[in-house]
């Protein structure tokens, strides 16, 4: 991994791979995922909860399976489930990107980190 000595010394991090994830302790990290509730995705949004992010923004395409991964992740992890939020959003509509965006900016003034795990054919 590079050095990171721009990064505070409270700072936990995570290796998931290739990609390393780093979380402030001061509990203040506001994270959004996309493809939160399966694979790379989730694995990322399950390790920024255990790292202490405050707020926890998963995006997903289903509600149902966004609010299964929530669970899962409270669970494993023991965050409380108020710290993170399911928001919905379907990349195949550009209507739907634009809601989504006027939504987050809404609820979210800034972010610390997006983890883009998301794609789409």
């Amino acid at each position: 991994m590079e050095n990171h000595s721009h990064v505070p010394a409270t700072t936990h991090r995570k290796a998931i791979g290739q990609v390393e994830i780093a979380i402030a302790t001061s509990g203040s990290g506001k994270v959004l995922a996309t493809g939160a509730n399966t694979g790379l995705g989730y694995r990322a949004a399950l390790e920024c909860a255990a790292l202490g992010a405050s707020r926890l923004i998963l995006v997903v395409r289903s509600r149902e399976k966004g609010e299964a991964a929530k669970a899962r992740i409270a669970r494993e992890t023991k965050c409380t489930p108020d710290s993170i939020e399911v928001m919905t959003v379907g990349l195949s509509l550009f209507s739907s990107v634009k809601e989504f965006v006027k939504c987050l900016s809404q609820q979210v003034p800034y972010l610390h980190a997006a983890l883009l795990c998301w794609g789409t054919i």
